[in-house]
Formats: structure tokens, C-alpha cells, sequence
């Protein structure tokens, strides 16, 4: 699938906390992209002919060893009351991440888009506008914003779901890209969000944006001697 050449996709890969999520918003806004991130699980889950409940959970982590062995025990046990064969199919990991890849391609074939999370930086590695950004930030930062992000205002459990999280998107990531999430090669710009503004965040991406947009510019035909 190919894009026009002034088509432009900010991939955000993001430590939850860091205000990946918040840039991308901003940016969006800002510059009239389209924004995607739920989205992507609404339209692999009508792809897969399941609802968006039963992948949800699966977006950006990879299924662990029990979470295989149950669904492989409750499809094969006769006698199991609560899942039954023709109603769970099973996708493995491989399968989800390969339907979200196209979704994606399909998504953002149609405006420059900013897009969160999903390994974008990997699906869309060979897209010729591709602008891949990843955010990080201090601890003490991504404590204070899960107060007031996601209304986690005990530090213990803040500090938990945050090391979860990191788990879970770095197995992912090297799962399904098979690189380090955290690998500062694997992205265009890497941003310390406890160390700059919003607002000085936008201006490095916008920047790269347009770097980009030049890059793809075809140069103008010569003039007629």
C-alpha cells in the first residue's frame, strides 16, 4: 500500500505516565491530524470477528505462558462450562499483531495521522512519512501524572501499575518487532518529558515533521530551455 508523498504519520511510542498520550493529542489537534489509538483495537476485533472486550486487554502486551495454557485448556476440556470452542477462536499474539499492522496501514493511508503506541514505529518502518517518537520521563514525573491522568493517587499503586505496564509493552514490543522498546534507534526523536515543556515537545516534533514533509517534496521540473 502506498502513501501520497506529503502523507505524514507521527508514531508515539510512550512509558506510560510520560505524556506520550498527551503530546499525541496535542499534536493532533494542533496540526488537523486524524488521532488513532482505540480505534485500532475496534477495527482488528471486527476484522477478527470478535468483540473489542476480548482483545482489549491484549493491546500492547504480549499473552504470558498461563494466559496461553488456559485458553488452550478451555477450548479442549469438554466438560468446561465457561468457554466453548466455536464461541473463543483462538488468535495468538502473532495473528492479533498482524491484523493490527494492516488496520494500521489501512488507517493512516487516508490523512497524516498521529498514531499511539502499537508498535507503530515497527509496523510502519517502511513508510516513506514516517516520523517515530518515543517519550519517557523520571519516575517522580510518571507518578505525578498517573494522579492526575488516571486518578492514581497512591504512590505504591502508581509505582505498580507503572512497573507492570513497562513489562508488558517491552515483552510486546520484542515479541512482535523482536528490537527493545527502549532502543533509542528505533526512533526519530526520543523525548525526556520531565525535562521540556509540552509545548517545546510539539515544536522538536513539528520540527521533524517538517524535515520530512521536504524530504518528500519532489524537486520541481526543470524549465523548458
Amino acid at each position: 500500500m502506498e502513501s501520497p508523498p506529503s502523507n505524514i504519520v507521527v508514531a508515539i511510542g510512550r512509558q506510560i505516565g510520560s505524556g506520550g498520550t498527551e503530546l499525541g493529542e496535542r499534536l493532533a489537534r494542533r496540526l488537523g491530524f486524524a488521532y488513532l489509538d482505540r480505534q485500532v483495537i475496534q477495527e482488528a476485533a471486527r476484522c477478527l470477528g470478535v468483540s473489542e472486550e476480548d482483545i482489549l486487554d491484549r493491546a500492547e502486551r504480549a499473552s504470558t505462558f498461563w494466559e496461553r495454557l488456559g485458553h488452550i485448556l478451555s477450548i479442549g476440556i469438554p466438560e468446561s462450562v465457561y468457554a466453548d470452542a466455536r464461541r473463543v477462536p483462538e488468535i495468538t499474539d502473532a495473528a492479533l499483531f498482524g491484523v493490527s499492522a494492516q488496520v494500521i496501514g489501512d488507517l493512516v493511508a487516508k490523512r497524516d495521522t498521529v498514531l499511539i503506541g502499537h508498535a507503530g514505529f515497527h509496523c510502519l518502518r517502511a513508510w516513506p512519512g514516517l516520523v517515530s517518537v518515543y517519550t519517557h520521563a523520571s519516575r517522580e514525573f510518571r507518578i505525578g501524572r498517573m494522579a492526575t491522568r488516571y486518578n492514581i493517587t497512591n504512590p505504591a499503586e502508581a509505582r505498580a501499575v507503572i512497573d507492570r505496564t513497562d513489562r508488558e509493552r517491552e515483552q510486546f514490543v520484542r515479541q512482535t518487532a523482536g528490537v527493545l522498546w527502549t532502543d533509542a534507534r528505533n526512533y526519530d526523536l526520543c523525548v525526556d518529558m520531565s525535562r521540556v515543556t509540552f509545548e517545546k515537545a510539539e515544536e522538536m516534533v513539528i520540527g521533524l515533521i517538517e524535515l520530512r514533509r521536504r524530504a518528500l517534496t519532489p524537486p520541481p521540473a526543470p524549465s523548458p530551455s
